[in-house]
């Protein structure tokens, strides 16, 4: 990797048409590298198509626009992921709220093909467009033929605990904040990057009859790697 070297940049403005840039950013974006047309999809679920500079047809993914939503007591973007599946010729977008939709571009009609109870944090197709591995908020992990068919459901690895205090209570569970999947160009092997947070507390005490004297609270955040 070290002999990688930058050869040449191209830089474009692109039309947003009704869209502000700075209101409404690009988040995602994706190339249908067979017709040229770029996709990309603002905070607000709204879907440009641009062939070159040029915007072709702008088109919301939701009835009112969605910037964020709250899961496990934090925010996230409405739009964990965009794919285009050649097969199909439509745009997947996997949603964080857990609704699977596919864009059709020539009729531009957004149809809901799944769900995923608890929510999406991440979502990727494989290189050969046969398999989606998507991360739940849910904590689990599942992975999914291109029928949408589930062919395995596993329960995410979590953070295990270090240096607990003496006469720690229970802490509470780790709750998953966000995560990224990533596979291998044969599309054999894929990884996932979570991120985590829990939040532990202990009380103390000064001898064995008396009231509890105090207690302290620590928040932890862990981010765990692993290859599947």
């Amino acid at each position: 990797m070290k002999n990688l070297t930058l050869q040449s940049a191209v830089y474009h403005d692109l039309d947003l048409g009704p869209t502000n840039a700075g209101e409404d950013p690009i988040e995602h974006f994706c190339l249908d590298s067979t017709e040229g047309w770029l996709y990309a999809v603002t905070r607000n679920g709204i879907v440009l198509c641009h062939q070159g500079r040029k915007l072709v047809w702008a088109t919301p993914l939701f009835e009112q626009p969605s910037k964020q939503i709250t899961i496990n007591g934090s925010t996230t973007l409405s739009v964990a992921a965009v794919t285009f599946l050649l097969e199909l010729d439509a745009l997947f977008v996997a949603c964080s709220s857990g609704a699977l939709l596919l864009l059709h571009p020539a009729s531009q009609e957004v149809e809901e093909v799944g769900i995923v109870t608890g929510g999406v944090a991440a979502a990727a197709w494989s290189p050969d467009g046969e398999l989606l591995a998507l991360l739940g908020y849910n904590q689990l992990l599942l992975l999914m033929n291109k029928a949408l068919d589930v062919l395995a459901e596993v329960p995410l690895p979590m953070p295990q605990p270090q240096g607990a205090p003496v006469a720690a209570d229970t802490p509470t569970p780790p709750q998953l904040l966000s995560a990224t999947i990533t596979w291998r160009g044969d599309s054999k092997y894929f990884a996932t990057n979570t991120c985590w947070s829990a939040t532990s507390s202990s009380s103390s005490s000064s001898g064995a009859d008396s009231a509890v004297a105090g207690s302290t609270h620590a928040s932890i955040t862990s981010r765990l790697l692993h290859i599947w």
